[in-house]
């Protein structure tokens, strides 16, 4: 090729380059991303399970979206119901890598801020495949309802949250194909007071709290779940088989628990509902547990 031409090639490629980057940009300040919340509720809805609504949507670094007022309800109830069965982020970004789409890979980053506190962390997707880790710091317990996944009604905590979680599946939507580790830590706080089959529990306070779960097909090994306090500290082991939706999760546990006698004296019918010899066994569905311990 002479000279004349590659300068002429190099022009025009500069020239096409330089269209398709102004269009780009253009495209990138000027587009309404409004005209996504429908599709973005739509996904979060079949990912979570809950009521959706996103209160505005934007572009975010040229490969992402920042989501601010995003909120998950428990499906039945509006938009606007209590703090106890929703969930509401404050800001959320969402950032897709541009590099390994062009191998077939699904790689996004994501970070939140809510309930007074950051979650952050990283999906890597290829196929049905995929991987997740998240970390979580400073939640505030009290601000957090666990609603829309354990449905109305369910018990409150008071405290501060943090922790991490490293997750592979086989398959993303079959919960029997997950394997991987939960760590959470909670900070001194209080479980509000809740009903044990229509009878009425005072408030327990509790200085710590550790769970640790690992996963391996879909059954999660619970090797430790405590509450540490001078109330009714408890301690649970056993195992979760892991079902979609969450509350469908069946569970085997075991455990022990003992009232203090300064909290014997506030709950007099408390004998009534403590197993004898401080120990417990559990087998049945996380939602048949959960109805039968609700808030009040």
């Amino acid at each position: 090729m002479s000279t004349p031409s590659r300068s002429l090639l190099r022009r025009g490629l500069g020239y096409g380059l330089f269209a398709l980057l102004s269009f780009l940009v253009s495209l990138y300040w000027t587009f309404d991303y409004s005209l996504l919340i429908p599709r973005f509720s739509q996904l979060l809805r079949q990912a979570t399970g809950s009521e959706i609504s996103i209160a505005e949507l934007s572009g975010y670094h040229f490969s992402g979206v920042r989501i601010d007022g995003l909120t998950l309800t428990t499906p039945g109830l509006s938009a606007g119901s209590t703090a106890e069965n929703s969930l509401t982020i404050d800001q959320m970004t969402l950032r897709v890598r541009l590099l390994p789409l062009l191998i077939g890979r699904q790689n996004v980053s994501f970070s939140a801020r809510l309930a007074g506190g950051r979650i952050e962390g990283g999906v890597w997707k290829k196929g049905p495949e995929a991987k997740m880790n998240l970390k979580a710091k400073g939640l505030l317990l009290d601000r957090i309802g666990l609603g829309p996944w354990l449905g109305p009604g369910a018990i409150r905590l008071g405290g501060k949250l943090e922790g991490k979680a490293d997750l592979a599946a086989q398959d993303l939507s079959n919960p029997a194909k997950w394997a991987g580790e939960i760590e959470l830590q909670l900070g001194s706080g209080k479980v509000y007071p809740f009903k044990v089959q229509g009878v009425p529990v005072e408030e327990i306070a509790y200085t710590r709290g550790d769970l640790k779960l690992k996963i391996k097909d879909g059954s999660a090994n619970l090797e430790t779940l405590k509450l540490f306090g001078p109330d009714l500290p408890l301690d649970i082991k056993g195992s979760v088989s892991l079902r979609t939706p969450l509350n469908q999760s069946y569970l085997d546990i075991a455990g022990t628990v003992e009232a203090s006698a300064e909290y014997k004296k506030k709950m007099p019918l408390l004998a009534g509902l403590l197993p004898p010899e401080k120990k417990f066994t559990y087998q049945g569905s996380l939602a048949t547990l959960t109805g039968a311990l609700k808030s009040y």
